[in-house]
C-alpha cells in the first residue's frame, strides 16, 4: 500500500467545498445558462505549488472547466478560490461572446475579463501572475505584440502567455499585460462589457499605458 495518497480524503472534501462556494458566488454575481461542468484533480507539478500557490485552471468551450490543487502550497486554499472564479469567467465569457476567442486580441482581453473577475470575487487574493510583470517590463514588448501578435490565432494565449519557446517574450508575459489593460480599460468600461470592445480600443488602452507619446 502506498504511504500516502493524493489528495487524501480531507484534502479532497475541503478543496471541492471550496470550489463549491466559489463557483456559487461567481455565478450569482455573473450569471449564465450554461450548466458548467468542473474536473478536480490533484497537482503534482512543483511548479504549480511554486508558482501558481497551489492551484491551476483551464476552460474549455463551452462549459467545461478542469482544476487542480495542491496542498503544499502555504496559500492554496485563496489560489484554489481565485482559481476557480477565473475558470468560472471563462465559461461567461464564452456565452456572452456566443463562441471561444478567435484572434490573440480578443484573447488578451478575455484574460483582462477573467483575472478582473477573481480579483472582484476573490478581494483578499492576488494572483502571482497578475504582477509578475510591472508595466515597465511589458511596455518594452509592447510594439512588438501590437505589431505582431493582436491578429494571430487566438492559441488560448500561446507563446505570448504560456509557451514562450523561442519566441522571445518572457514566460507569462501575457498575463501581467491583460491585467493591466484591463484595469486601463476598467476606468471607462465596466466589466461585462469589455467582452463587446473592439481591437481599437484594446489598441488605444495599450498605447496610452505604454507609449510615452
Amino acid at each position: 500500500m502506498a504511504d500516502r495518497l493524493s489528495p487524501t480524503t480531507a484534502e479532497f472534501r475541503e478543496a471541492r467545498g471550496i470550489i463549491e462556494r466559489s463557483l456559487a458566488a461567481a455565478e450569482a454575481r455573473f450569471p449564465t445558462e450554461t450548466d458548467v461542468v468542473v474536473e478536480i484533480g490533484w497537482a503534482g507539478d512543483d511548479d504549480i505549488v511554486d508558482i501558481l500557490d497551489g492551484a491551476y485552471g483551464f476552460a474549455s468551450y463551452p462549459n467545461r472547466i478542469e482544476i487542480e490543487f495542491n496542498t503544499a502550497a502555504p496559500n492554496w486554499q485563496a489560489s484554489l478560490k481565485s482559481t476557480t472564479a477565473h475558470e468560472y469567467a471563462h465559461v461567461w465569457g464564452f456565452e456572452r461572446r456566443g463562441r471561444e476567442s478567435e484572434t490573440k486580441w480578443e484573447y488578451v482581453v478575455e484574460e483582462a475579463v477573467t483575472q478582473h473577475a477573481a480579483k472582484q470575487l476573490v478581494p483578499e487574493y492576488q494572483s502571482p501572475w497578475w504582477t509578475r510583470y510591472n508595466p515597465e517590463t511589458v511596455a518594452e514588448y509592447w510594439d512588438r505584440i501590437r505589431a505582431e501578435e493582436l491578429d494571430r490565432d487566438s492559441e488560448d494565449g500561446g507563446t505570448l502567455y504560456v509557451e514562450p519557446k523561442d519566441s522571445g517574450y518572457p514566460f507569462g508575459l501575457g498575463y501581467s499585460l491583460s491585467f493591466q489593460l484591463g484595469r486601463t480599460l476598467l476606468e471607462e468600461h465596466d466589466l461585462p462589457y469589455l467582452l463587446d470592445i473592439d481591437k481599437s480600443a484594446l489598441v488605444a488602452a495599450g498605447d496610452r499605458l505604454y507609449r510615452d507619446d
